[in-house]
């Protein structure tokens, strides 16, 4: 509900976006201008849940059979506001500083 939010504020700081489209307020059929032009931003938000999703699975099948599914419900909700948002803001969101850096992340340095 508010991952998103956080994740690809346009509005944030350089660490973490803030709380603006929490409960996707705001996220409509125009697209995010910083963010993703081209792009719904509903559309862009499903994708990005269903990113999110995909690396708490990865996570959850290699430890398959070996925990419950309440702890495994609260790893999966600290893992994805605590990790997977903060690291989507750096390197994705409009503020982020990795973003700003405008260097290339495979090979660190300036893209053409």
């Amino acid at each position: 509900m508010f991952g998103f939010s956080l994740a690809f504020s346009e509005t944030g700081g350089s660490f973490i976006g803030n709380f603006d489209n929490a409960g996707l307020k705001g996220i409509e059929i125009a697209p995010l201008l910083l963010t993703a032009p081209q792009i719904p931003g509903v559309a862009f938000s499903l994708y990005q849940l269903q990113f999110a999703g995909v690396t708490a699975a990865i996570i959850f099948g290699s430890v398959s059979e070996r925990f419950r599914i309440l702890p495994g419900l609260v790893f999966a909700f600290l893992w994805t506001t605590i990790v997977y948002d903060v690291v989507v803001y750096w390197t994705w969101g409009a503020g982020g500083w990795l973003k700003k850096l405008g260097s290339c992340t495979i090979c660190l340095t300036k893209c053409r």
